[in-house]
């Protein structure tokens, strides 16, 4: 027997749509922090590329700052529960990269 929301869809389908929502809004904060730091010509990396750590740049600095207003989208990173999270120095390098085309 299927679930179903208070609208009336099937449960997945209601919750694929969350999440797709909650990861757009990832990665428009993800790129106004990309945008921040190059138009000001900003360094985005230092010396630690880890989250909640000292000199890990302005990059990181400021998705920690973000993350006080919406903590959900670092917890498993933070606790290294997914291999691969958007706050790699590959991942920020594509993301640039990207948004440089």
């Amino acid at each position: 027997m299927k679930q179903f929301s208070d609208a009336g869809k099937p449960k997945t389908t209601f919750l694929i749509r969350k999440e797709t929502t909650r990861w757009n809004n990832v990665l428009t904060r993800l790129m106004n922090i990309v945008l921040y730091l190059a138009e000001n010509n900003m360094a985005f990396r230092g010396s630690s590329g880890k989250l909640y750590t000292p000199h890990n740049g302005k990059f990181l600095g400021l998705v920690q700052l973000l993350a006080k207003f919406d903590p959900e989208h670092l917890r498993l990173a933070v606790k290294s529960d997914i291999l691969d999270h958007y706050c790699r120095k590959d991942i920020q390098n594509e993301l640039i990269e990207l948004m440089g085309e």
